[in-house]
């Protein structure tokens, strides 16, 4: 059944391993979720026959192609005034990140923050006087495990659902090096780029920000779907 009432926004994260996707109303989450990339084309045809939307937005940083009609508005990293990106070239920072900052702006009240995107890998961001930074890219949780698996002969693989027995093992090993290094790698990596940036406040947003939860430092909280948050601002301001 359609939905006509409200102005309805759609915006789509096309990522490396996945698809987040979210309906806005203005800026109230209607709602949103995540799906695989083959998901992606039946689930726009599903919310295209429930709501009627004003507009549409789609940020793809992945190899998949997706086929989207002409009334959906492509963000590639277009930055609204007064900001410009300091990076080298400017125009190869992610439009996933930049994304992530136009969110974490949007729901900040300083306009000198960190974003910090966790997924299939680390990403690290800063909005600061006008000027948006790409400061690092780290390999995410489990792209960690993926990589000690496939790069020796004998490591298992260790995947986020696998029961790790009690003790010293191969596999417990494994797993402190995969969640606890990248842990506090994440926690160190993001206070020392608050502190050398001189930098208000620190937002982690992606799929394993949950696992931050008990170990947030002082100026630092979680925002779910900064990068959905963020397209939707886009769209508002077109």
């Amino acid at each position: 059944m359609e939905n006509s009432k409200g102005d309805f926004r759609l915006v789509i994260d096309i990522g490396n391993t996945s698809v987040k996707w979210a309906v806005f109303d203005f800026e109230t989450l209607v709602e949103g979720g995540k799906c695989r990339h083959e998901q992606c084309a039946p689930l726009i045809q599903s919310l295209e026959l429930r709501f009627h939307f004003l507009s549409k937005a789609i940020c793809n940083v992945s190899n998949v192609q997706i086929d989207i009609s002409d009334d959906w508005r492509k963000f590639s990293g277009e930055l609204l005034s007064p900001y410009r990106i300091h990076y080298l070239p400017p125009e190869s920072l992610g439009a996933d990140r930049v994304a992530a900052i136009w969110g974490g702006l949007s729901v900040s009240a300083s306009n000198q923050i960190l974003v910090v995107d966790l997924g299939t890998c680390v990403t690290y961001t800063c909005a600061k006087e006008n000027e948006i930074m790409g400061l690092c890219i780290a390999p995410g949780r489990e792209l960690r495990w993926k990589a000690m698996h496939h790069f020796t002969a004998k490591l298992p693989l260790i995947t986020p659902d696998l029961e790790i027995p009690g003790g010293y093992s191969t596999q417990q090993n494994l797993w402190e090096g995969g969640h606890e290094a990248w842990l506090q790698e994440v926690l160190a990596m993001s206070q020392h780029y608050a502190r050398s940036h001189n930098l208000s406040e620190i937002l982690f947003t992606g799929s394993d920000a949950v696992y931050l939860t008990d170990f947030l430092p002082r100026g630092a909280r979680i925002i779910e779907r900064l990068n959905l948050i963020g397209l939707n601002v886009w769209l508002h301001e077109q």
